[in-house]
């Protein structure tokens, strides 16, 4: 009679069919392990790299193998800090300047423009003149002193700062409406009242040759009203073409640019500054002279003087590998990369357009000084006395000026008291000129050439040195600096290579192949018993890649 079955075993074996997939879970794991565990070996007994092999060296002690475990991760926590101060360098400054060369000639280089601006920015002789024309024109009730104390209110327009009188302002405002009517051309009226550039130029010489002195100057506007102006071809000057800017050529005090000046002392009728003289300033040819954007340069000439200007370039130019990166890391622009109603792109066209949209939209005017593009019909209307209450409150709101959007330039942005532009960044190839000089005092017997000229002034502009400094600015690193950099640092510390790498892919490539592909079932018993042999595994060296050549035995 068969022996009863214990009534657990139904239980016994659902607990064991549960724990089954269990087991083979923890046996593949533990497979896949022990399979890492030895391309680990065969990799560190193998490697190009120095010393790995002590880690699995099988006469080696623990102590020895913790010790060299310690170095390399000590080894390789300073590969990764060195890797990883150049990769934020890399990001962080991509770009960098350096000079380029010091023995460029300077004759070469172009020449800059200059303004020579007199401190008395009305005329007294031609404001005596105009008043006589409105006085006698019968539109006012004014006297001629009336009319000539109101013209000099006209000078409120170059200084919106200054606060003037109320009731002198309504005069002019007056005797100008009743005179021209409405709307007035207030440019042309203070183009009018400036002092005549030929009377202001006596002698003008370049390059030794002595010219009349309107052949060399041209009126134009400038940030300090209507001046004389040498080599200046405003950006909407350029499209005519028929125009260029002159160049160096040579250097030394003869073949610069010598000018002899009449400062009128008699003629001072409203001066912008408390002293007598000239007021002149050096820039860039294409540019607008705006003291805001830095790119020039002013200094005083006193009357009866001489003073000696020595110039030197500064020039830069960027590799145009650098378009590549953003704006915000390159903080420059090429001279094609935006337009203004200028045309070509420069620093200080761009923050005049943004003086001249803030204006606009703050007052719906123009400053007279501010030029007009040839055929741009926006700003349209130029501010005239009428506007000079909102001139005031704007001159308030725009004490400082922030060229583009910058982290550490945002921080000086203060509320209504701060222009903002959001874009004017400074131009990727540009030339700056550097200002030095001295003044000598006249002495009485030059002035018997000009007996009829009180306080005549001379100033001559020149460039002493033969050569210019250009710096580029282009990356910082290449692709392939980059990587010698890092090659350098793991050959050092590590001693690994390119060759290091393919080892590690060709190792692990191994395990996943053993990893990957199933066991082959025996066919028989015999081979189920027996164990399969293991391939022998040696160094590998590539030479025995490639083809060898058949030796032939010859026989003598």
């Amino acid at each position: 009679m068969p022996a009863a079955r214990p009534q657990h075993k139904g239980k016994l074996a659902v607990s064991y069919g549960r724990a089954e997939p269990v087991t083979r879970k923890r046996s593949a794991q533990s497979s896949c392990f022990q399979t890492l565990i030895k391309y680990f070996k065969l990799y560190c007994r193998h490697s190009s790299m120095m010393g790995l092999k002590y880690l699995v060296e099988d006469r080696a002690t623990w102590t020895a193998r913790i010790l060299w475990t310690v170095m390399y991760g000590f080894t390789v926590w300073m590969v990764y800090t060195y890797v990883s101060t150049i990769y934020r360098e890399y990001i962080h400054t991509p770009i960098t300047t350096t000079p380029e060369s010091d023995y460029f000639p300077t004759e070469y280089v172009e020449f800059p423009a200059v303004a020579i601006c007199s401190v008395n920015r009305i005329s007294r002789r031609k404001a005596i003149g105009f008043a006589n024309d409105v006085y006698n024109s019968k539109v006012t009730n004014f006297t001629v002193n009336e009319i000539i104390s109101a013209i000099q209110m006209l000078g409120h327009m170059y200084d919106p700062y200054f606060n003037g009188d109320d009731d002198g302002e309504a005069a002019i405002t007056e005797i100008l409406t009743r005179y021209y009517g409405v709307p007035y051309d207030l440019a042309g009226i203070m183009g009018d009242l400036t002092p005549r550039c030929e009377d202001l130029l006596v002698t003008c010489a370049f390059h030794n040759e002595e010219k009349h002195c309107m052949e060399y100057f041209e009126v134009r506007r400038t940030h300090n009203g209507f001046c004389c102006t040498f080599n200046y071809i405003p950006g909407y000057k350029q499209k005519q073409g028929n125009q260029e800017v002159k160049l160096v050529k040579r250097v030394g005090l003869r073949y610069g640019l010598s000018v002899g000046l009449n400062p009128m002392l008699d003629d001072y009728f409203y001066s912008i500054l408390p002293i007598t003289g000239f007021k002149v300033t050096i820039f860039q040819p294409r540019d607008y002279p705006d003291v805001s954007s830095g790119g020039m340069s002013e200094f005083l000439l006193a009357p009866q003087t001489r003073k000696y200007v020595k110039l030197r370039a500064v020039g830069q130019t960027s590799s145009h590998t650098i378009r590549s990166y953003p704006l915000c890391q390159r903080k420059c622009l090429f001279h094609d990369e935006k337009r203004t109603i200028f045309e070509s792109y420069s620093a200080s066209d761009c923050i005049l357009v943004c003086k001249i949209d803030d204006i606009w939209q703050f007052c719906k005017c123009k400053l007279f000084f501010h030029p007009q593009p040839i055929g741009n019909q926006a700003y349209n209307r130029t501010c005239i006395m009428e506007d000079m209450p909102c001139l005031r409150r704007y001159a308030n709101k725009t004490r400082y000026l922030v060229p583009y959007r910058d982290k550490n330039l945002v921080r000086l942005v203060k509320k209504n008291e701060t222009l903002f532009c959001h874009a004017c960044y400074p131009e990727c190839d540009d030339l700056i000129y550097e200002v030095s000089g001295h003044i000598n005092s006249f002495q009485l017997e030059l002035d018997r050439f000009y007996d009829n000229i009180t306080g005549y002034t001379t100033l001559d502009i020149f460039f002493a040195n033969t050569n210019t400094v250009y710096l580029r600015q282009r990356r910082s690193y290449e692709w392939y600096d980059y990587l010698s950099d890092i090659g350098g640092i793991c050959g050092f510390f590590l001693g690994c290579s390119l060759i290091s790498i393919v080892e590690i892919i060709y190792y692990f490539l191994l395990f996943l192949m053993e990893l990957l592909m199933p066991p082959s079932e025996p066919e028989t018993e015999e081979e189920a018993g027996t164990p399969r042999k293991q391939l022998p595994m040696q160094s590998l060296y590539f030479n025995e890649l490639l083809p060898r050549p058949r030796t032939v035995q010859e026989d003598f």
